[in-house]
């Protein structure tokens, strides 16, 4: 396999503060400051680094693109359940837009080329920038990429090894949202028996019941298939479920008889 050519000369110096992007937002939500970091040519490095008055350097954007299986952006998004394809995708796209200064995207970073100093200086971005769940998330996409570099041969295990040596992010936040009242389920549930589509309503008290009383994700309800509902047990069966874990639910409560009158508007064919 052909190396990827890095770039020969370095463009303009330039220093700046690192910009945050949201999904494919084409404006920055907030820039992020460097610290005692620079942004030369689209490589970071430390301000003291010969690299920072031109003396050597290189790109962080490929020189030309990679075939899509040996793309390790692609290989390790393959390896992800389809739910978490999106997620890990967005995050990679935001890591990559801010480490280039805007010059690449998640496909035309080289991500093999990212070190230490790189990696470090990306964790201490997400700590000031996300909440430490959402800042960990991107963290654990960036190192599964960099171990596809690797599998692939692009990246040495010493270069490996190093880049994605990043402790967690620590710290707690509250979740954001609200319990409901019980006084508002049961509105909820009233709005739906009053609606003047009897089949509408029985739907949406039925997709309430699920998510309130079975404790189902969006993804898993609009997942579901009538043969997962076991109405003897009162079980829904969940597959698939983060992790790619199956599990077993059961509907409690009123629930169950929100599932019941759904499925008696529905019919019980497939």
């Amino acid at each position: 396999m052909e190396e990827i050519e890095r770039r020969g000369e370095l463009q303009e110096e330039v220093t700046e503060t690192a910009a945050i992007y949201i999904g494919g937002e084409d404006e920055p939500i907030a820039r992020a400051p460097t610290a005692e970091l620079e942004v030369v040519a689209g490589e970071v490095v430390e301000s003291d680094d010969p690299r920072a008055s031109g003396e050597a350097g290189g790109g962080l954007v490929l020189a030309e693109p990679l075939p899509r299986d040996l793309h390790p952006v692609l290989v390790y998004l393959a390896s992800l359940s389809e739910g978490s394809r999106r997620t890990m995708r967005a995050s990679l796209e935001n890591i990559a837009r801010f480490i280039s200064g805007g010059e690449a995207d998640a496909m035309t970073l080289a991500w093999h080329e990212l070190r230490y100093q790189h990696t470090t200086f990306i964790r201490s971005t997400l700590a000031e920038a996300y909440k430490p769940a959402t800042a960990n998330k991107m963290i654990s996409a960036l190192r599964g990429v960099l171990k596809e570099c690797f599998r692939l041969g692009y990246m040495t295990a010493e270069d490996y090894e190093r880049a994605r040596d990043l402790p967690a992010i620590r710290g707690t936040s509250i979740p954001p949202g609200r319990s409901l009242s019980q006084g508002e389920l049961g509105r909820l549930f009233e709005v739906c028996t009053e609606s003047d589509k009897r089949n509408r309503g029985a739907r949406d008290a039925a997709v309430v019941a699920l998510l309130y009383g079975c404790g189902l994700r969006r993804s898993e309800a609009v997942a579901l298939d009538l043969s997962d509902y076991d109405a003897e047990a009162g079980e829904v069966r969940v597959r698939g479920a983060k992790g790619r874990k199956d599990r077993i639910t059961y509907a409690a409560g009123g629930a169950q008889e929100a599932i019941e009158a759904w499925v008696e508007v529905r019919g019980e064919e497939e």
